[in-house]
């Protein structure tokens, strides 16, 4: 193996090896500098960005507090506003509601009311006596004019802040307009409050080590400062100082606060931002000096200095050496690759690197042992190719451009009787092998042969050939193929052979087979006609039998139904009895022992019973009976307990001062037994009338339903009518635990089949009851729309799965267990809409299945 050897000459200085190694040692450089001064600047930008973001959050948040603070002050006194009428109280009352006023926050120094006549009532103040007599609005407010104009107007007030030399502290007064019961002005709640918060405020807002903030206000007077108490501050007026209008510019700004820098209240540089407090317009103002802030980043940019120059140093260092590790083995690829150029396929790179170019030397290497390999390579798989078409079980006839055959293996010499015949036309093919078209004496044609097709491009199929030797004949399918070269032109015609003889046979067979299945086809037919007119007759008695098992269904639970009310109405009838025999006996005894004005009280105790409509819980009638056997024990009549339990059961409430004489007298049980009897016997009454109209109603809803039209004419209907009457039968089944909710629009009587209706009404809601087990929401709806009328029933039950939803208004179809229904339910549904010129549609998830029954509207 000859080995190249590295290095064989001096490369130029502007060689690809020396180009790489200067370009990579300043590609290393340029990009440790860029990303060094990159990194500085944008730390730079960020820690001044952090910085104004931060003097934004401190201004805010101590803006917020403020007008919290404030806000809590305002609606303490609003609060009290509301009470309309407060100048009309007593002066006792109204001290005792300013004082709870001023002990509740510790900002009120001073609070009061003034009337209409802009006199003072009543004042009050936590930290000495004051009188409205030797007080005025004018240690209140300077502005005073202002301060009753105002509330004339009925608006609240906020003051200037003022500062009070005498108890060394600035306050400010806030007063709200007061109403008569008229909700006319009638006067004003004044308020005195100190300042002391806004130092608390300033003073708990961290603004970095030397920072501090400070309060403006309306009049651009500073009110607050940080590390500055009242006691020792006094007003002083900003307004001339340069920064101010700036600040105020930014405060009012609708968009964004900006951050700003000028020389601060202290004579510093400073980075300053501004927040108005709205209610007030105040601004709070936040100051950092930019020494604090430019601190830190001037240390990081040293440091980054100092890391880029050292980088950089090591950066070029490493960058040569890189470079002349990659320059050095693409010197020897290089010679490699001009020797292999000129077919020297025996040369070798030397190169033991484990990275990419080692990596590289050995693919080279081994695409040379490859190279060398591939001519021995590509004979073996000719021969491999030609072993192949040998053993496949199909004939295949190659041909060169011209038609001339070119190649076919055994199993084509096999189907044609022939191997290869030299110099012959793709013309004369047919006649050579005796290529005839099937079920005929011609030879087959030449437009439709397989191989002058493909010869012109097209690939084709046939099955309709045949080979015909000395002794047999061979039925073949053919496959014709063009075969194209590099540049697009047809080289060979490819053509595979198949026997098809068992095909054939088989093809004979099943046209047999054909014949004798339409003999008996027609036999079937006339004998699936007589017993389609027999399912005909059974389907129509099926359906019969399903309503009936429909109307069994409900008769079952309409005897059910109607026995409920009969046994109400035995019950009351008995109760009735037996009261009127105890009334009857007892009442002249209440004429002889009871004097008129017990009788009166007995007359009132029978009125209330008997007029009392209320229904109490269980719940409602313990609370009642503890509430009139607590009442009873503290008038020390004896067996409270029990009488309550009567007058509860009578109907009497909370209110019994004016029967606790009788309670008292000897005579109280006689009483209290005749009333009950008497109430008893109208409730009763009650009861027997609600029973009767419940069975009537049933009955009556039978009677719709049993009706049956058979003329075949339509009728003048009410959908919503004989929707009900269809859910009075169901009453028995859907009061086990089926919820009912009626969503009815007002809609026209309509012409069509009512009875029939009434069938698919009765299938829908019953299907419905079963699918929710007897538990749920059954929702109806009717409504009318430009499409006509809608009927939906929504169920809350298990729903249909998809793959049923299709098949429901099959007939016989049906999920349920045998016995329990024969699948014409839906069937019939859809039949009677249909009859009708309707449609029924439904849609179905799992708690939720809606069926839509659409009627038009005009059913003439």
């Amino acid at each position: 193996m000859k080995q190249t050897k590295i290095g064989s000459g001096k490369p130029k200085s502007w060689s690809i090896a020396n180009q790489l190694s200067y370009g990579l040692v300043l590609m290393v450089v340029v990009s440790v500098m860029l990303t060094g001064s990159t990194l500085t600047y944008l730390s730079f930008q960020e820690q001044i960005k952090q910085t104004r973001e931060l003097q934004k959050q401190r201004s805010q948040v101590a803006a917020n507090r403020i007008s919290a603070y404030l806000d809590n002050l305002q609606r303490q006194l609003n609060y009290l506003s509301e009470l309309k009428g407060l100048t009309d109280f007593s002066s006792s009352t109204q001290r005792s509601i300013l004082e709870g006023l001023v002990n509740s926050n510790s900002a009120y120094e001073i609070v009061g009311i003034v009337n209409d006549k802009s006199q003072i009532t009543q004042v009050m103040s936590p930290y000495e006596p004051v009188s409205p007599s030797n007080f005025s609005l004018g240690e209140i407010s300077t502005g005073i004019i202002q301060f009753l104009q105002t509330f004339r107007n009925g608006q609240n007030y906020v003051s200037s802040v003022e500062f009070d030399g005498k108890n060394k502290l600035m306050f400010a007064a806030l007063a709200v307009p007061i109403r008569n019961q008229k909700n006319q002005i009638d006067g004003v709640l004044f308020a005195k409050i100190n300042l002391d918060f806004l130092a608390h405020i300033i003073n708990s807002t961290e603004v970095g080590k030397t920072g501090y903030s400070y309060v403006i206000d309306d009049r651009l007077v500073l009110i607050g400062k940080k590390d500055i108490s009242s006691n020792n501050f006094g007003l002083a007026e900003l307004k001339n100082r340069s920064y101010i209008k700036d600040l105020v510019k930014s405060a009012l700004s609708p968009e964004s606060q900006a951050v700003i820098t000028y020389q601060g209240l202290n004579g510093k540089e400073v980075i300053g931002t501004a927040t108005l407090v709205r209610r007030v317009q105040w601004m709070v103002v936040v100051e950092l000096p930019t020494s604090e802030v430019y601190a830190p980043v001037r240390s990081m940019m040293v440091v980054m200095g100092g890391a880029t120059v050292i980088s950089t140093a090591i950066a070029i260092f490493l960058g040569i050496i890189f470079s002349k590790r990659i320059t050095s083995p693409l010197q020897s690829l290089t010679e490699a690759a001009f020797r292999i150029s000129r077919k020297e396929l025996n040369s070798r790179v030397n190169i033991t690197s484990t990275n990419e170019l080692g990596e590289l030397a050995n693919s080279f290497n081994l695409m040379a042992e490859q190279l060398q390999a591939s001519f021995q390579e590509l004979k073996n798989r000719q021969q491999q190719l030609a072993q192949f078409l040998e053993a496949i079980p199909i004939g295949v006839f190659i041909t060169d451009a011209q038609g001339k055959p070119f190649y076919i293996n055994s199993r084509t010499q096999e189907l044609l009787g022939k191997g290869i015949v030299e110099e012959v036309k793709v013309e004369q093919l047919r006649d050579i092998y005796q290529a005839y078209l099937a079920g005929s004496d011609r030879l087959y044609p030449s437009e439709r042969n397989p191989v002058i097709l493909a010869l012109q491009g097209k690939s084709v199929n046939i099955d309709d050939m045949e080979i015909r030797q000395s002794n047999k004949v061979i039925p073949i399918e053919v496959w014709g193929t063009p075969i194209y070269d590099a540049q697009g032109n047809i080289a060979y015609a490819i053509a595979a052979f198949a026997d098809i003889t068992e095909r054939k046979q088989a093809q004979q067979l099943l046209a047999e087979y054909n014949r004798t299945l339409e003999r008996q086809v027609q036999q079937r037919t006339q004998e699936l006609s007589q017993a389609l007119e027999h399912l005909k007759t059974t389907q129509e008695e099926l359906i019969q039998s399903e309503k009936m098992a429909a109307l069994g269904q409900l008769i079952a639970g309409i005897a059910h139904e109607v026995n409920t009310p009969l046994g109400a109405i035995r019950a009351s009838a008995d109760n009735s009895a037996k009261a009127l025999t105890e009334s009857l006996r007892q009442l002249p005894q209440i004429y002889q022992q009871l004097s008129p004005e017990e009788l009166a009280s007995f007359f009132q105790l029978i009125k209330i019973g008997t007029d009392n409509k209320d229904e109490l819980s269980t719940r409602d009638k313990r609370q009642l009976k503890r509430s009139l056997t607590k009442q009873l024990e503290e008038n020390d009549i004896e067996n409270a307990r029990r009488i309550a339990d009567t007058l509860t059961d009578i109907g009497i409430g909370e209110q019994i001062e004016h029967f606790l004489p009788l309670m008292q007298s000897k005579q109280a049980d006689l009483v209290l037994q005749l009333a009950y009897n008497l109430v008893q016997l109208q409730n009763n009454s009650k009861n027997i009338l609600t029973s009767v109209e419940r069975a009537a109603k049933i009955v009556f809803a039978l009677k719709n339903y049993a009706r049956y039209d058979n003329t075949g004419v339509k009728q003048l209907a009410d959908i919503t009518n004989s929707i009900e009457t269809v859910l009075e039968l169901y009453r028995n089944q859907l009061k086990r635990g089926v919820e009912v909710e009626r969503k009815y629009q007002q809609i026209a009587p309509i012409l069509c089949y009512p009875d029939e209706l009434m069938q698919v009404w009765t299938n829908l809601i019953y299907n419905a009851i079963q699918a929710m087990n007897y538990k749920g929401t059954l929702i109806v709806s009717a409504f009318a729309n430009s499409d006509g009328i809608a009927v939906q029933f929504t169920d809350s039950g298990c729903g249909i799965p998809p793959e049923n939803k299709d098949r429901i208004f099959e007939p016989f179809f049906t999920t349920k267990p045998p016995g329990e229904g024969s699948g014409l339910g839906l069937d019939i549904v859809k039949k009677i809409v249909n009859k009708h010129e309707g449609r029924i549609e439904v849609d179905s998830v799992p708690g939720r299945t809606t069926f839509t029954v659409w009627l038009p509207a005009n059913l003439t």
